[in-house]
């Protein structure tokens, strides 16, 4: 147990290391580089499932952008696992189950609002590395099938609420968009890099921070 300990990150994705970082952003481009339109990133086979799948875009859910609490309907997308979300849990599950899903923004209205903090030449660097999947809390989702438009998802304002029929009728009925194989795979490893790389380099039963030494 204590060798798996100290070789933990070998049974890790690479892609959530802190020395693979140049190699991650090597792949998402050679990744982002096969995707030649937005429709190859959604798939209509599954566009009317009687069933919620994680990455789904849903028009019109409740959203509350903490601390103001204001509601708003706003575009979102599942977070959450599919078998976590179906409606069997209900039935089976001792403990109440959550939907979490996070708002889609305009990626046009994202740059308007920079433009009225930064100068054009400021902000055209950033613009261009979320385009590239580059930013670790911010997922691009190109325009396609049911998406208008450009859009972004800040996968740190994620918001959850309980699982009951009602609302996953009503988030099937305005279901946006479902991605395809390429955008859920990807979706996976923005979920990933955000909740889950290991990059801290902070001991945690020394109480030292690591990277602090070299």
């Amino acid at each position: 147990m204590d060798n798996f300990w100290e070789n933990v990150s070998v049974y890790l994705p690479p892609y959530l290391s802190e020395t693979s970082k140049n190699k991650l952003f090597e792949d998402l481009d050679k990744f982002n580089n096969r995707i030649d339109c937005g429709q190859e990133f959604y798939s209509k086979a599954l566009k009317t499932a009687p069933f919620l799948m994680q990455g789904d875009g849903i028009d019109q859910m409740y959203y509350v952008n903490l601390p103001s609490c204001d509601v708003k309907n706003v575009r979102t997308i599942i977070c959450s696992n599919t078998c976590d979300i179906s409606l069997d849990n209900l039935k089976t599950r001792k403990n109440p189950t959550r939907i979490m899903y996070a708002p889609i923004v305009s990626f046009a209205k994202y740059r308007d609002l920079l433009l009225k903090r930064f100068k054009e030449e400021q902000i055209q660097p950033h613009l261009v590395e979320i385009k590239k999947q580059h930013v670790t809390q911010i997922l691009f989702l190109p325009m396609g099938d049911g998406l208008p438009e450009d859009s972004i998802v800040f996968l740190d304002r994620m918001i959850s609420l309980p699982l009951k029929e009602d609302l996953v009728h009503h988030a099937i009925d305005h279901r946006i968009f479902t991605l395809s194989d390429t955008g859920f795979y990807l979706f996976l490893i923005k979920l990933s890099i955000h909740f889950t790389r290991v990059q801290e380099k902070i001991d945690r039963f020394a109480g030292i921070d690591v990277g602090a030494k070299k």
